[in-house]
């Protein structure tokens, strides 16, 4: 599952949706079984993408604490993996590309949907209750950070940024993607979050700004 392309993440995870919907009470055992059993389907893709070079940038290089908890729980991983595209598609269409690398401002508003979309795709994949969502939700971002120098200004921009924002997927847990969306763009926008500027020739935290948007 780590070499499906992006468009059959995405795929998989609306068969994933569809499959929840029309069975409700499923476990997440039954869920993984779906989940592997429809892999099936892209033996051939994944077979290409095993021998393809890892990349980085925003299309991800993902460390080995994400690909233990991919390996533990995979219908998870692809919730996780599917809103991390969903979250850089929507960074690429408001802020200009450069913006969108860390430690920018479209990168703050990318952790920002981020964390506030996943929690919300939990609860609709997985019926899980608010609490139960925000402890996997913080259990999978926490892991994406362990591959960044600890403490670093970049890496403490990343975690402030998820944990700040992931008050937005509980507190309007039940709201509409759009209005995730427009939520995370208002936290950047207001300052709620971080991204990294300079003072006195270092780099330090600043507080987020309208900026540097298409």
């Amino acid at each position: 599952m780590i070499y499906l392309s992006d468009q059959s993440t995405i795929g998989l995870n609306e068969k994933l949706y569809s499959y929840s919907k029309e069975n409700p009470t499923l476990s997440e055992n039954k869920l993984d079984v779906f989940l592997l059993e429809n892999l099936q389907d892209y033996e051939n893709e994944i077979l290409e993408m095993e021998n393809r070079p890892m990349r980085r940038s925003l299309d991800y290089s993902w460390n080995e604490t994400e690909l233990s908890l991919a390996d533990k729980y995979p219908t998870q991983w692809n919730v996780y993996r599917t809103v991390s595209l969903w979250a850089r598609d929507a960074a690429l269409g408001i802020y200009i590309d450069t913006a969108c690398y860390n430690p920018g401002v479209g990168d703050a508003f990318r952790h920002t949907y981020w964390n506030a979309r996943l929690m919300t795709r939990f609860k609709e994949i997985f019926a899980w209750d608010v609490d139960k969502c925000l402890s996997k939700t913080k259990m999978w971002t926490d892991a994406h950070e362990e591959d960044g120098e600890p403490w670093s200004v970049d890496h403490e921009m990343d975690v402030l940024n998820n944990y700040a924002v992931r008050n937005i997927g509980y507190d309007y847990f039940n709201s509409s993607e759009v209005f995730l969306l427009k939520k995370a763009e208002y936290y950047v926008d207001n300052g709620w979050c971080w991204e990294v500027g300079e003072e006195n020739g270092e780099r330090v935290l600043v507080r987020t700004t309208n900026k540097d948007k298409r």
